[in-house]
C-alpha cells in the first residue's frame, strides 16, 4: 500500500497529497483501466521512485484517491450546508452546493466512476463503503433530521428518496458528459430543474 500516512514527515504528507490530486486528474481523464502509473508520474513531475514510495501499485493509488476524494467532498459539503440553517434550508441548498463543488473540482465527482471501476476490477479488495452509499447516507440524514424537527414532510421512505436524489444527480452529470454538454452553464440549468423536482417532492417549512 505504501508508507503509512501517520509515519510521514510534513513534506512527505504534502507530496502524498500532490500525488493524490494528480492521480485524480489522470483517472478522471483516462479511467482506471487505461490509466498507468507512468501517467501519474508524468502528471506530478516527480520521480517514479517518489510516487512508488507512497503507492506501490495503481490499485493502491486508486483506492487512496477514492477515499481521499470521498472524505474531502463529504466534509466540504457538510461545512457548506451547516452555514445555511436548519434541515429544510440544507436540503434546499444541497443541489447548488453540489453543483459548485463539481464545477470547482471537476475530477472530484468522477471518483464515483472510479469507485465503480474498482468494484468491478477487484470486488473482494474493494470492501469499503461505496461513494454513492455515503452520499445517500448524507441526504437521508438531512431528510430524517428535517422530519424530526417538523420542517420537512414527505410521503416517500427517506432512504428511497435519498437514493433517487443521489442517483438523479450522478446520472445528470453522466448524461451531460455523454451528450457533450458537460459545461458549468448546462450543469447549473439541468440541476436547477432537479432542485425544482425535489422541492415538489418535499413540503418544507
Amino acid at each position: 500500500m505504501g508508507r503509512p500516512v501517520d509515519q510521514l514527515t510534513p513534506k512527505g504528507a504534502a507530496t502524498r497529497r500532490e500525488i493524490l490530486r494528480a492521480a485524480a486528474r489522470v483517472f478522471d481523464a483516462k479511467g482506471y483501466a487505461l490509466a498507468r502509473m507512468d501517467d501519474v508520474v508524468s502528471e506530478t513531475g516527480l520521480t517514479k521512485g517518489a510516487v512508488y514510495f507512497h503507492f506501490k501499485s495503481k490499485a493502491a493509488l486508486a483506492h487512496a484517491v477514492v477515499d481521499d476524494q470521498k472524505q474531502g467532498m463529504l466534509a466540504h459539503v457538510r461545512r457548506q450546508l451547516e452555514g445555511l440553517g436548519g434541515p429544510a434550508a440544507q436540503v434546499r441548498g444541497l443541489v447548488p452546493v453540489l453543483v459548485d463543488l463539481v464545477i470547482a473540482e471537476p475530477a472530484g465527482w468522477s471518483v464515483v466512476r472510479l469507485d465503480r471501476e474498482l468494484t468491478t476490477e477487484s470486488p473482494q479488495e474493494h470492501a469499503q463503503v461505496s461513494v454513492l452509499a455515503e452520499w445517500v447516507g448524507l441526504v437521508e440524514e438531512l431528510l430524517l433530521a428535517g422530519a424530526r424537527a417538523g420542517d420537512l414532510h414527505f410521503s416517500a421512505d427517506a432512504h428511497a428518496l435519498a437514493t433517487v436524489f443521489v442517483g438523479a444527480f450522478d446520472g445528470l452529470k453522466g448524461v451531460l458528459e455523454a451528450t457533450g454538454r458537460a459545461n458549468p452553464e448546462e450543469l447549473r440549468r439541468a440541476a436547477g430543474v432537479l432542485a425544482e423536482v425535489i422541492e415538489a417532492t418535499i413540503e418544507a417549512h
